[in-house]
């Protein structure tokens, strides 16, 4: 549903690098738009969980995203590089209220759009921090919400997630929410981190916590943006592509 609508194009003219999932020949901008209720599934991995969510594609076709959460703080996604690599943020606490965002992409096949690379620091202050903001209701443009973009904030997507968290307050209490099926990973990883923070407070080690450098890979780690045939398996699909 965060795609569906928060980082939803209203029209591919506003997509300035075409992100082409190959199978299709279709932006992946487009795909999101087609079926704005996705199915989603999440599974606990040793590394966290990972997403599942499948959207109709028309045609017998199924498109596949296969997300993930790593504990304690990351997530590893299909980014601008959409089928030739993926994208990491790891959100760093730096006090009760405040993180540090910090944002990885590559690429296996080729150099990085220079373009899609530099993007998002066009909109950031000297000192790292969004030029669209809460002070300045992230210079939304109500007019382009009807013909560009679904927030009217502009194309970069880390505006819309800042908005998205930021507006929440400071402090929000999560156990007045009221969730529903399309959040059952958020579910699952607050669930995760709940068990870690126990541990932690009886003496235990938490789970996915590595010390031996040996250990530390994590070859089911996949990221996927997919167009299958609707009559695949889309785990045992994803399971095909885990490293061996």
């Amino acid at each position: 549903m965060h795609l569906s609508f928060l980082h939803q194009y209203l029209s591919e003219a506003q997509v300035a690098r075409q992100r082409i999932v190959q199978a299709v020949n279709a932006t992946d901008n487009t795909l999101l738009g087609k079926d704005v209720a996705p199915t989603i599934e999440v599974e606990v991995s040793n590394f966290g969980l990972r997403i599942y969510t499948t959207r109709d594609a028309g045609a017998d076709k199924r498109y596949l995203r296969v997300t993930n959460f790593v504990m304690p703080n990351l997530s590893a996604f299909g980014g601008s590089t959409v089928g030739d690599g993926y994208a990491v943020h790891w959100h760093v606490p730096i006090d009760d209220h405040s993180h540090w965002k910090y944002i990885f992409a590559f690429s296996r096949d080729k150099e990085l759009d220079e373009f899609l690379r530099t993007r998002s620091r066009v909109e950031l202050t000297a000192d790292y921090r969004l030029g669209r903001n809460a002070a300045n209701r992230y210079q939304q443009d109500r007019a382009s919400i009807k013909t560009q973009t679904f927030t009217g904030m502009g194309t970069n997507f880390q505006v819309h997630d800042a908005f998205a968290t930021e507006s929440q307050g400071r402090v929000q209490n999560r156990t007045a929410e009221n969730p529903v099926s399309s959040d059952k990973a958020i579910i699952a990883a607050r669930k995760l981190i709940l068990n870690a923070i126990k541990d932690v407070r009886e003496g235990r080690e938490p789970q996915h916590v590595i010390r031996d450098p040996q250990a530390n890979r994590f070859a089911n780690l996949v990221v996927l943006s997919d167009v299958i045939p609707k009559s695949t398996d889309w785990k045992e699909y994803t399971r095909s592509r885990e490293l061996k």
